[in-house]
């Protein structure tokens, strides 16, 4: 009889096991486990907490897939490694001391022009985003960045010359 108990019980943790990770599982979109792959377009995949503000858990879910595609078009990565080792005592009783510490920050700044929120789901109170952004629309921006910087570029230069220009007019009246 307790053989018995024991097997029914082991059934037990196996199927609450299995249901609480069945539940996890299928508790995720599966285009957000695997997001659609294309030459022509990037895609981000977002999600919030639960919440019960539907357009705030949307929102956070869109911004993150957004950040995603940020991600991967650009991001500059700063990261740094710290180790520590101490040891103490004398060579047949010694102690050592080992610490590592790693810290990692990651920034991207991207303007995306022309991103498209393609997919949205609500699963138990979270939300879920797919955004795309076409290859075109990522050329388009940095053609328009290039152009704005040129002429930013070129205004510069313009304020320069004739800064330069009153300078040498005003020591030319200095010298009458």
């Amino acid at each position: 009889m307790r053989n018995l108990k024991g097997v029914f019980g082991a059934v037990a943790v196996v199927i609450v096991v299995s249901l609480l990770f069945g539940a996890c599982a299928v508790n995720m979109p599966k285009w957000y486990m695997n997001p659609p792959k294309s030459d022509d377009k990037i895609y981000g995949v977002g999600v919030s907490e639960k919440t019960k503000s539907i357009q705030l858990g949307r929102d956070v879910a869109v911004a993150n897939a957004r950040n995603a595609i940020a991600g991967k078009i650009q991001v500059s990565v700063q990261s740094m490694l710290r180790t520590f080792l101490q040891q103490s005592g004398t060579m047949r009783d010694s102690r050592a001391l080992q610490f590592a510490e790693s810290v990692s920050k990651q920034v991207a700044n991207v303007t995306l022009i022309g991103s498209d929120t393609t997919r949205t789901e609500e699963r138990g109170g979270r939300y879920f985003a797919l955004v795309e952004i076409s290859m075109k629309s990522i050329n388009n921006a940095i053609h328009t960045a290039s152009r704005n910087a040129a002429a930013e570029f070129s205004e510069l230069k313009a304020k320069k010359a004739l800064e330069d220009l009153d300078k040498a007019i005003d020591k030319l009246n200095l010298q009458q």
